[in-house]
This record gives C-alpha cells, structure tokens and sequence, in this order.
C-alpha cells in the first residue's frame, strides 16, 4: 500500500536528524519511492528556452560560400603547381607570386 509522500520525507528527516545514517537511508529510499514523478510542461521548457535565447549555436566557418572558394583557388593553384611537367619551369615559377597572393588572401580572410 503507497505511503503518504509527507510522512515518508517526515520519517527520512527525522532519521537524518537523530544521527541514525542507516535508518535514514532507509527511510530516502521509502520516501523516494512514494514521491510522485513530475514533468515540466511544454510552456515550462519553452519558458527556459525563451531566457536563454542569447545562446543560439555558433556558425559554421566552412559554409561561408567565400571561403570555400578561397580553399577552392589556393588547392586549384597548388594543383597547377605540382601537376605541370618539369621543363615548363618558367610557368611554374611565374604561378608562384599567385600561389603565394591566394593563402594570404585566405590568411587574411580567416582573421578575427
């Protein structure tokens, strides 16, 4: 038969208060067990929620259309760099101040 949840969280505290650590576990676990389950309601979390709307999830750097395309330019000419056949030097070395001018974009652009 369920006991009333006030005298089981009596019976608990009155324990806890003579000194009788065992007899007071005992008696928590009897008043934990005839407590009755509460669950917030949907305007309570939505009330939370509401308070704490400074908190919204940070950005995804890597969505921003202009830095793909940075990451994109400075790969593609990395890609030119090293695919070129080795007598075409010239072309290689003239590409280099590009290379170079596309990762301090991206460095840049990355920044805070």
């Amino acid at each position: 038969m369920p006991q009333d949840p006030r005298h089981a969280v009596r019976e608990w505290l009155l324990a806890e208060h003579a000194g009788q650590p065992d007899a007071a576990d005992r008696a928590f676990a009897r008043a934990a067990a005839v407590l009755p389950r509460l669950q917030p309601s949907a305007r309570f979390a939505d009330a939370v929620l509401a308070r704490l709307g400074g908190s919204a999830a940070a950005p995804d750097p890597w969505a921003s259309w202009w830095l793909r395309g940075f990451i994109g330019a400075a790969l593609a000419s990395v890609g030119v760099l090293v695919a070129r056949p080795a007598p075409a030097t010239q072309v290689r070395v003239s590409l280099m101040p590009a290379a170079a001018a596309t990762w301090c974009a991206i460095s840049r652009a990355m920044r805070p």
